[in-house]
This record gives C-alpha cells, structure tokens and sequence, in this order.
C-alpha cells in the first residue's frame, strides 16, 4: 500500500509538470507546407518557366510561394527566388539567368510555421544567341554564299558572330578562314571567297564575347562547282536547293559551230522576239520562244537545242544572268577566251553576249548586233 500512494504521488506530481510547461505560453510550432516541384520544360530562349503546387498549407495559412534556384544543388530562399502566381497551382517566369549553364531549382511556400521545399528539378539554359535557317547558295567554283538568321536571346549579351570555314570537318577561328562578323540581328548573307573547285566545305557560326568563344552554330556543308557530271558536261552553278525542278547548271565541254564558222549568228537579225528575259532559269523559254519565230538553220538557240551530249538531251542558250554565272565559274582555259551568246536580246537588231573584260578577270554582259558570230555554249539544268 505504501509503495503504491509513492507510486501515485510521482504520478500527479509529472501530470502537474507537464499541464504546467503547456500553459507556460510557448508556441506550438506547427508544420510548414508540403510543395511539389513540377519538372521545367527545356528552355528555347532566355525566359525559363517554372511551376509548383501547394499540396498541403500545414499548420496555417500559406502566405507567399514561388521558386527558388541556383547554380549549386539545394537551392533556398536565400538565393535567387521567382514570385510565383497563384494559389494551389502557381506559376512563374524569370530571364535573369547566365547562359548554356546548369541551374537547379524548387518550389517552396511559407507560413508561419517556416518555409516548405519542393523536389529538386535541373535545367540547362541555351546558348546566349542562336544560328537559323543557315545555308549555302550562289555556289560557283570559286566563291559561294552563306546565309541565315543570327538571334541573340538574351539582353545586352555583347553578342559577335562570324562565320568560320575549311575543308575540314569542324571549322574554328584558329585554323580555318572567316567572313565578316555582326553583332546585329536580324538576316545575313556573305560571300566566302576565293574556295578551289569541286572541293567540299564546312561552315558555321562562331559566338564571341570580348574575344572569348562562348559556342558554334549547326555546321552545314557544300560543293563548290567546277567537277564533271556523268554526261560530261561541267556544272559551273548551284543554287544551293532544288526549286522549280532543277539546281545544277552545267555546261558543254566545248563550244559548238554553224558549218566551218566559229560559232554561230544569233539569227534572225531585225526580227524582234519578245519576252526573252536576262533572269537566271530563264534560259529553256528563251530558246523555245527564239525557235518558234527565227527559223534560221544557223540560229543559236536552235544549235543548242538540237545538241546532244553522250546521249543527253534537254540543252538550251543560257539567259544572259546564267550566262554571266559561267563566266564568273569556268576558268578562261574552259571558256576559250571570247564571246558567247546569251538567249536574252536587246531589240530586233541587238543580243547579249558575255566577255571575260579587261585583262580577262573581269566577267560582263555586253551587246552586239546578231548578225556576228559568237560562240556558242549550250547548257543544261538538272
């Protein structure tokens, strides 16, 4: 009985205890909320998303919530956070973030109980500009066109771009050519010059920024003009993509004549024939148009037409734009140096024909009366 009155009394007096330390006034302290962390969804420019959901408040109301991140894991309220916008499901947006580097980033809310942390998510943001729609055009033998559209993404980025070249793979500043450079967006377009024939090259953009790389573009490549078809014709232009059924010009190996005459009229002297245009493609209808109202033997556009090559058909009197592509392609060896008629006329009397210029290095289109004999180049598209 004794041991059992001790027993009770140790009781009451630990009862009293702990109603005592409860009513002393200190703060229960709760529970903070519960966050989810929504994956973030890859960034394309420099404004990264994010999302979270408040899945419980705890112990009290929540009162703010949005997303915390960081280049190091475990990111807290005291590195950089983003407000995020509404209740449950919230939402938020921020630009203000270095590029090509790895963040780490969570959702949190607060209440008066403390703060709540998501999971972890990872993003990587992208480079500080990007290189679009690159390509090679204008192709002849010794020089082509590269062109594309150059966008910065992220503000104030000092952003410098150049394009590098080579005939190897992987072209950088440090031992390949480069063409031009901008700091502008918007569209490009440059020449890469000189470049050997039939050579394959590879270019790209290169990103600076106070002399540093900061990143390249996509790499495209291209064959200059200057090799052989299969019908033995010489491909002195490509456009860079097939349009309208072709992107190749070739030419015969050789000039071709009228009997024992070097070459040939244009015919059909003080006749006009209508609507022969100078465009490039304009060729094929040039010569149709020519043949349907000069019925001269001798005519030049005729002797294109009716000209095979190793079997292949399909020949015509080059426009005087494509004319002055071969001129600008083929070496002079392969022109033997002279004048060659275009299937673009000037009035009834008059035609276009090309010359090498002055000393030779100086491709043009002049006009001279069709009664003279030129020489005559058929081509061909394909």
């Amino acid at each position: 009985m004794k041991w059992t009155r001790l027993v009770s009394c140790a009781l009451l007096f630990l009862g009293m205890s702990a109603c005592s330390k409860n009513n002393s006034g200190d703060p229960d302290p709760g529970s903070v909320p519960t966050v989810q962390t929504n994956p973030v969804p890859a960034p394309a420019t420099a404004t990264v998303s994010f999302s979270g959901t408040v899945t419980s408040e705890g112990t009290s109301a929540v009162t703010s919530r949005g997303f915390c991140v960081s280049p190091s894991p475990n990111p807290t309220i005291n590195d950089m956070t983003v407000p995020g916008t509404g209740a449950t499901d919230f939402a938020g947006s921020s630009d203000n973030f270095s590029p090509s580097t790895l963040y780490y980033m969570r959702a949190y809310a607060t209440n008066a109980s403390g703060v709540g942390y998501g999971a972890v998510q990872t993003f990587t943001t992208p480079t500080a500009w990007t290189v679009s729609n690159t390509a090679a055009f204008e192709i002849l033998s010794t020089t082509a066109r590269i062109r594309g559209t150059f966008t910065p993404l992220y503000p104030n980025s000092e952003a410098r771009m150049n394009i590098v070249y080579g005939t190897q793979p992987g072209p950088t500043p440090a031992n390949f050519n480069s063409v031009m450079s901008t700091t502008t967006a918007g569209n490009f377009d440059y020449e890469l010059s000189p470049l050997q024939p039939a050579t394959t090259y590879y270019a790209r953009a290169v990103f600076t920024r106070a002399g540093i790389i900061q990143g390249y573009g996509p790499e495209i490549s291209f064959k200059t003009a200057g090799w052989t078809n299969t019908t033995g014709g010489i491909v002195f232009y490509d456009k860079g993509a097939a349009s309208d059924g072709w992107r190749y010009l070739e030419a015969a190996p050789q000039g071709i004549n009228f009997g024992s005459s070097t070459g040939a009229q244009w015919g059909c002297s003080g006749t006009l024939v209508s609507q022969t245009q100078p465009e490039l493609g304009a060729g094929p209808a040039n010569t149709a148009r020519i043949m349907a109202q000069c019925a001269a033997a001798d005519c030049a556009a005729r002797l294109c037409a009716n000209y095979q090559l190793n079997g292949v058909s399909g020949w015509f009197l080059p426009s005087s734009e494509e004319l002055l592509r071969m001129y600008k392609s083929l070496s002079q060896a392969q022109l033997h140096p002279a004048y060659h008629w275009s299937s673009t006329e000037l009035n009834g009397m008059n035609a276009y024909l090309g010359t090498l210029g002055s000393g030779g290095n100086s491709p043009a289109i002049t006009s001279t009366g069709k009664f003279s004999n030129a020489l005559v180049r058929p081509v061909r598209r394909f």
